[in-house]
């Protein structure tokens, strides 16, 4: 579902980041700049990509042989409105660039367009999102694809890190309640596995894929699998002896039938020799 339109590995002229200031798009930039890789960082505050006049103002800075990273997104959509101006993103990203004489193109999706399988999730396996936030990363998927260049899509599972904006339940919001000093919460017995990566992979996945220009897509995930008791265990022995565990009754089914295993081949046979950050090591930087 991947392969390299460069021999070897080569560093592009400029890597224009769209969405540069938010947590996935801060882990690119520098990934690319420990790399020495010219960068033209593009936040919200700069272009408002939701406003008609970003289409121009976008267009009048892209050079030729540009690579374009297109992470910018207002994530995660629960609503209506939410994906009407992530829709408005997306139009007015394409209209900037499809005609520009860019050379890569690659598109930060989300795990979320699949399905839940009982077997492990692959490049292959059935789009079929369930949420709004899946429904906007496939219009992005499928709309990005019909650009006129190359282009590919890293897919994301769940994300970790120090930064993260949105504290969603599992490590991000784990940290934030223990540096507050407070107890942990698990929903049931916080058995539901999943498949957690650090923030720092997905930058050098991203640059691995802009070295190489790979095209295709990807699915950015570790390949194991961890509950969320096991991980607010190994959370409370690092920072804070103190805190404790408080389970709550579910309401609803268990997420994702209680386990989202990946398979990761593509990874490994598009770089061979790519390392994960160990989950307790990763865990350990959140403090």
């Amino acid at each position: 579902m991947l392969h390299h339109l460069n021999k070897l590995p080569q560093k592009p002229k400029r890597v224009v980041i769209l969405g540069a200031s938010g947590f996935v798009g801060s882990s690119i930039t520098r990934q690319c700049k420990i790399n020495k890789i010219k960068t033209l960082e593009i936040s919200s505050q700069e272009i408002d990509l939701r406003k008609n006049e970003s289409i121009n103002s976008l267009n009048s800075i892209i050079l030729p042989n540009d690579y374009i990273v297109a992470v910018a997104a207002i994530a995660p959509v629960k609503s209506l409105s939410m994906l009407s101006e992530n829709l408005l993103i997306i139009n007015n990203i394409i209209r900037a660039v499809q005609n520009s004489k860019i050379d890569y193109f690659l598109n930060i999706g989300s795990d979320a367009v699949f399905s839940d399988e009982p077997i492990p999730i692959s490049e292959k396996s059935i789009k079929a999102p369930e949420t709004l936030h899946g429904i906007m990363h496939l219009t992005r998927e499928i709309e990005f694809s019909k650009l006129p260049f190359p282009n590919s899509c890293l897919r994301p599972t769940l994300i970790y890190g120090k930064d993260d904006p949105h504290g969603g339940y599992g490590p991000n919001q784990f940290r934030r309640l223990l540096l507050s000093n407070e107890n942990l919460f698990l929903f049931g017995k916080g058995e539901e596995t999943r498949d957690h990566i650090y923030i720092d992979d997905i930058g050098k996945l991203s640059l691995n894929m802009i070295l190489n220009k790979s095209v295709g897509s990807m699915n950015a995930a570790t390949g194991n699998t961890y509950s969320f008791k096991k991980i607010a265990d190994i959370m409370i022995k690092l920072y804070n002896h103190d805190r404790s565990i408080i389970y709550k009754p579910r309401i609803g089914p268990m997420p994702h039938n209680g386990n989202r295993p990946f398979d990761i081949t593509t990874i490994y046979k598009a770089f061979p020799n790519f390392e994960f950050t160990e989950l307790s090591q990763g865990l350990k930087t959140l403090f």
